[in-house]
């Protein structure tokens, strides 16, 4: 009977000292359309220090976990050409490999998308995403 509670008490320890799953939480702070100034960091920031809905993209392809991304109210203008599959430019890029990115804005009527491109906003070969 000692043996058995043993073995529940050292599984539960384990199970309490196992590390939570990682999920990133990006805030927008600005509607500009500018990359991430370094993916190997785990925080959104622009050259400028901004966390802009681009950056958090990168952030979010260079993440190997799920990823939310909030939207302040405002109009994202997307600029650039659409013809890569990288963030760099144009259209957003969503290379999940594997992990969910959910977008989140602020309202229909408050957050608004807006390409200065003949092209879509939004770019998803891999799923899952929610947008």
């Amino acid at each position: 009977m000692r043996r058995i509670g043993a073995v529940v008490v050292a599984a539960m320890l384990g199970l309490a000292l196992a590390a939570p799953a990682h999920a990133a939480t990006f805030n927008m702070d600005s509607t500009a359309d500018e990359p991430d100034a370094n993916t190997g960091l785990a925080a959104c920031a622009t050259a400028a220090g901004d966390c802009t809905l681009r950056a958090a993209i990168d952030q979010a392809n260079a993440d190997s976990s799920d990823s939310t991304i909030n939207l302040a109210s405002g109009t994202y203008t997307l600029t650039g050409a659409n013809d890569e599959d990288s963030n760099a430019s144009g259209d957003l890029d969503v290379l999940s490999r594997g992990f969910q990115v959910t977008i989140a804005g602020a309202g229909a009527r408050t957050t608004v998308m807006a390409s200065t491109a003949s092209s879509t906003c939004w770019c998803a070969p891999s799923w899952p995403s929610a947008v």
